[in-house]
């Protein structure tokens, strides 16, 4: 099976992120677009409070088929991944969708998350 962006994946790990209070989440999807600027221009540092809270989601989000990055350069080349959530299992890794720059890999780390989370694209 393939991915709107050509790779192939696992359906079983594009699973949608649980969320406990879905009042919260909409009005975060209301700011999405903002939120995703705010990471866009600081990946790494101090966060508003609703941008720390979803990149917390993010984080706690489970296991399978939680998106990665996996360094095969260090600090130079880093391919993305999925995690399978089954113990001994490798991750799950896409060679075709590479980056030799880690903020773009994580802000598209971020906007994959974001699709699992709330089911809605976010441009780049």
């Amino acid at each position: 099976m393939q991915r709107g962006d050509g790779a192939n994946f696992d359906p079983v790990l594009d699973t949608p992120i649980p969320v406990r209070d879905p009042l919260m989440l909409e009005r975060l999807k209301a700011d999405g677009r903002a939120l995703y600027e705010e990471f866009r221009t600081t990946p790494v540092g101090k966060h508003t409070p609703n941008l720390q809270f979803i990149l917390q989601l993010f984080r706690g989000a489970p296991v399978p088929g939680k998106y990665a990055l996996v360094a095969i350069e260090p600090h130079r080349r880093w391919v993305l991944a999925q995690m399978t959530g089954r113990r001994g299992d490798p991750v799950v890794t896409y060679p075709d969708i590479a980056f030799t720059d880690l903020a773009e890999a994580e802000r598209t780390v971020y906007r994959l998350r974001w699709k699992q989370l709330t089911g809605e694209t976010i441009d780049p």
